[in-house]
């Protein structure tokens, strides 16, 4: 039972847990997942729906999904634009992503995470949600591509205060640590992007 006044100091969470049943099965490793939870949605009736684990409502964070981390858990896309919707009374289209990716080459694929590309309004966003959509945005790509070996991908960031790129990093190398990266080219995107080959 948490109190609304302390409700801001639990947006950030860890889950740890050991997958084991009584019987014999294949071994999986443990898990240890971060999760970053927006205090906002507990204030938001539709963030609480049926659900076949308790008698009332309630908000369900999916961790892992067919034995692979649900990077997902950070921030809902599609939750977000209804909140900004409905906070707007607005009209605008409700698509939770507007991600600009083409092809420079047959083998390249640029993602432009430059959060005006990624949503059509940031009103009443914080810095972290918008961090944290453009880091969900990074890992549905990486998720989508890691089939793909060789496959090259830039991930356009922009210079900024380089947090962004920061975070990138640190998910490279935490979840993606056979990949490689580095800076993209400098003569096409300044030292804005960051490539990183599939392997």
């Amino acid at each position: 039972s948490i109190s609304k006044t302390d409700l801001n100091n639990w947006e950030f969470l860890r889950f740890q847990a050991l997958p084991y049943k009584n019987i014999e099965f294949e071994p999986k490793p443990s898990l240890d997942v971060p999760l970053r939870i927006n205090p906002v949605k507990f204030y938001k009736l539709h963030s609480f729906k049926e659900n076949d684990f308790f008698y009332e409502d309630a908000m369900l964070v999916t961790v892992i999904k067919d034995d692979v981390l649900d990077f997902g858990t950070q921030i809902d896309p599609v939750e977000l634009q209804k909140a900004i919707a409905e906070k707007k009374h607005s009209d605008k289209r409700t698509a939770a992503h507007k991600t600009v990716k083409k092809e420079r080459t047959s083998s390249v694929l640029e993602v432009d995470l430059h959060i005006n590309e990624l949503i059509d309004n940031t009103a009443g966003l914080s810095r972290v949600d918008m961090l944290n959509l453009q880091l969900d945005t990074f890992n549905k790509v990486m998720r989508e591509n890691l089939p793909f070996k060789g496959k090259k991908i830039v991930f356009i960031h922009g210079k900024g205060e380089g947090v962004l790129r920061s975070e990138i990093e640190k998910q490279l190398k935490r979840y993606y640590p056979k990949c490689e990266f580095h800076d993209a080219s400098f003569q096409q995107y300044g030292f804005g992007a960051t490539q990183v080959v599939i392997h």
